[in-house]
């Protein structure tokens, strides 16, 4: 690895890319600081001139293309496997990087309309807990029309485990 580049993931299939902003290598964060990477993207766009196209609009747009390719990577795993995407390697890898597509996109978006994503992320985990309380009641809730082992369809297209062979 040059001086310039950075490993943005241990994973045996990391991918090294140039860190214009240091200049040498540092480590790859365990804590994501969105001040600091909705700076980095403000760069990265305003040295490519990509500023005029990258309304909230476009942007949202954008993100979720990334998210279809995200639900792309699962379309036609069973439940199952795809609680077990961890044990294959290239899939995780892929899933990673659509979904710091979908991340980048949206830490854009926040930016650009002046949200402060850690205030509305702690805001609606709290109307989420006044929405839903915890039930008095002991045992999983089922929400209603969720298909559970007794009533799953068979038949299904990649009912099977094949899908994590071919992502």
């Amino acid at each position: 690895m040059s001086p310039k580049e950075t490993q943005l993931s241990s994973s045996p299939a990391a991918v090294n890319v140039l860190d214009p902003e240091q200049g040498s290598e540092r480590p790859t964060p365990s804590v994501l600081n969105l001040t600091e990477l909705q700076a980095r993207l403000r760069r990265f766009s305003i040295e490519r001139g990509w500023e005029p196209w990258q309304s909230p609009k476009n942007l949202a747009m954008a993100m979720m293309v990334e998210a279809a390719e995200l639900l792309e990577i699962f379309q036609w795993m069973s439940p199952e496997a795809s609680r077990r995407v961890h044990e294959h390697p290239d899939v995780q890898t892929h899933l990673g990087e659509e979904m710091a597509d979908v991340i980048l996109y949206l830490t854009q978006i926040a930016d650009r309309c002046g949200v402060d994503l850690p205030s509305a992320i702690d805001r609606k985990l709290g109307l989420n807990a006044l929405k839903y309380p915890v039930p008095q009641s002991p045992g999983p809730l089922i929400p209603k029309g969720v298909p559970t082992a007794d009533t799953s369809v068979s038949g299904a297209p990649g009912a099977d485990d094949s899908a994590l062979a071919n992502p």
